[in-house]
């Protein structure tokens, strides 16, 4: 399972220029925070900030996939809200994350 449509995977409900886009956005974001700050890189609510990341997280594609997650043949899901998203990235040579919960 897992990824879009075609052989390598990829981001769900992305095309591959939608996938490019959102990634070069977030490589932006990473790029700008200083080498060795942090352990890992914690973003929230990129949505808000970022018209790319709203672009996907706002797309039919991804809220058909939740509704059917959420939802079942029982009860369709019919309207979401974006709360909150979280991405957490780790890059080449952040120091070592403890256990945490």
């Amino acid at each position: 399972g897992g990824g879009g449509g075609g052989g390598g995977g990829g981001i769900a409900g992305l095309d591959e220029r939608q996938q490019k886009e959102l990634l070069r956005a977030l490589q932006r974001r990473l790029n700008a925070l200083p080498d060795g700050a942090v352990p890992f890189l914690q973003h929230f609510n990129l949505w808000r900030v970022s018209p790319e990341i709203f672009s996907f997280v706002s797309s039919p594609q991804l809220a058909g996939v939740a509704a059917q997650l959420l939802g079942g043949d029982d009860a369709p899901v019919t309207k979401l809200r974006i709360y909150q998203d979280s991405l957490f990235t780790k890059r080449p040579g952040d120091g070592p994350t403890n256990w945490h919960s």
